[in-house]
């Protein structure tokens, strides 16, 4: 076993129910308890995580694309610019500048087509961890954003954060699932 393999976890959800369709908005503070097994010390560990959802009606292969069109992001009401250095692939910089926040540097850092790609920003004492995922269903695709916050500095701005995480997060959830859907439908949509 690992020296700060995690023993037991402990999930505490508070959940909220959007009024305007079938979108989920999850808060949760994570805890683990850690166990060194050589000094026989334990320590409990915290990471924020929030996180918006929704469910598009369109293949999570139209919902990929529309989502890792990093260019494309600049044309969302939310996001006032977006560009990515290279190819979307673990190791690119994507900078963006949302709505409310500073500009922010992120680096990929796990792509897997169709269903999830991860970015990380750094920061002293912080470290945020964004979680992209995209799960086929019968009635078309869940898409999720999500955010872990760790780091001395993250339990204490990550609360601060909160609210507007989570209005970014609706907001692109929702313009990735309108832009795949618009995409899926193609040009059958446009048809008399």
């Amino acid at each position: 076993m690992a020296p700060f393999a995690p023993v037991a976890s402990l999930v505490r959800p508070l959940v909220h129910i959007d009024p305007l369709g079938p979108r989920w908005v999850a808060a949760r503070q994570r805890s683990s308890l850690v166990k060194y097994p050589h000094t026989g010390l334990n320590r409990l560990v915290v990471m924020l995580s929030y996180e918006t959802s929704t469910v598009a009606r369109a293949g999570a292969d139209a919902a990929w694309a529309v989502w890792t069109d990093v260019e494309g992001w600049s044309t969302y009401d939310h996001i006032e610019d977006a560009r990515i250095d290279g190819v979307f692939q673990p190791g690119a910089v994507i900078t963006s500048k949302a709505k409310g926040f500073p500009r922010s540097t992120l680096t990929v850092t796990r792509v897997e087509q169709p269903t999830v790609w991860v970015d990380e920003s750094c920061s002293p004492g912080m470290r945020m961890t964004f979680d992209h995922v995209l799960e086929p269903g019968q009635g078309g695709t869940r898409i999720t954003e999500r955010v872990r916050i760790s780091g001395p500095l993250g339990r204490l701005l990550g609360p601060l954060m909160r609210r507007k995480l989570e209005a970014l997060f609706a907001s692109s959830v929702a313009a990735v699932a309108a832009q795949a859907e618009t995409a899926d439908a193609g040009p059958q949509a446009h048809a008399p």
